[in-house]
């Protein structure tokens, strides 16, 4: 398994990120990308031997346990981390751009960290460096350069592809539980809209505000069993909610 490795990588890049070394973070976050697809693509391999080899046998019933070990959501994950490890992923920076989730998330280095099921957990680490690749070229488009748009182009369809593999997951579009993708939840739609605000697609950013806010409401800091992270969790949401608010573009009248 290359998780463990993608996890390392990620979170360098995450640390270059916050000192302020794009060209590196990048390389880094695209090397932990690689080797979380090359997982992916081997745990596909793996199920779908796993259906055939399961519709040539007898059919048998599951036994509870069976069925729960099957059936584990990201939301019964990451039990196996410490609150602390939990922290270190969501801890803002002090350098955070206004308006947007400019610190990448990090990677808990476990192979059950968001699901006890190998496919969906690297599913949700793909999902996580996307995102996190989407920030580089975010913060590279806010530089005002003459490759400004195409950056913010390219930043807004790695958030899109970090969004699907998260749907493909069977991430919920509420709170979960989990702190650390009920972070990056609200922080793709966050991004998504800042994204389309910069580029004056308003209508586009108008609808992941609202996914956003929709999700937000949700959140209830009780639900993360720590108050540390409830509380962290609260703190983030409000800055999401806050610039969905001064963001949120109003719909224009059409000319009369």
């Amino acid at each position: 398994m290359n998780c463990v490795t993608a996890a390392e990588l990620n979170n360098l890049g995450a640390l270059h990120l916050q000192g302020g070394h794009l060209r590196t973070s990048l390389d880094l976050f695209r090397d932990a990308l690689s080797l979380t697809l090359l997982d992916l693509e081997a745990e596909q391999r793996s199920s779908c031997c796993n259906d055939i080899s399961d519709e040539s046998r007898t059919a048998s019933p599951q036994t509870s346990d069976e069925v729960a070990a099957c059936s584990a959501s990201p939301n019964q994950a990451a039990s196996a981390s410490s609150c602390t490890e939990e922290a270190d992923c969501l801890q803002p920076s002090p350098s955070s751009t206004a308006f947007v989730q400019s610190q990448a998330i990090n990677v808990i280095p476990l192979p059950n960290a968001y699901s006890h099921d190998p496919l969906v957990n690297m599913t949700i680490v793909s999902s996580i460096v996307l995102f996190n690749l989407g920030i580089v070229y975010h913060l590279k488009g806010l530089e005002g350069t003459n490759e400004s748009s195409s950056y913010l182009v390219k930043s807004c369809s790695l958030y899109q592809k970090s969004q699907v593999l998260l749907a493909d997951s069977g991430v919920p579009l509420n709170c979960t539980g989990n702190p650390v993708i009920d972070i990056l939840s609200m922080a793709i739609n966050n991004n998504l809209a800042q994204v389309f605000f910069e580029l004056s697609m308003y209508d586009d950013s108008r609808q992941h505000f609202e996914q956003l806010i929709a999700f937000a409401v949700t959140v209830v800091p009780a639900r993360y069993g720590d108050l540390a992270i409830g509380n962290l969790i609260d703190e983030q949401k409000s800055k999401f909610l806050l610039n969905a608010m001064i963001l949120h573009a109003p719909k224009l009248a059409p000319a009369a």
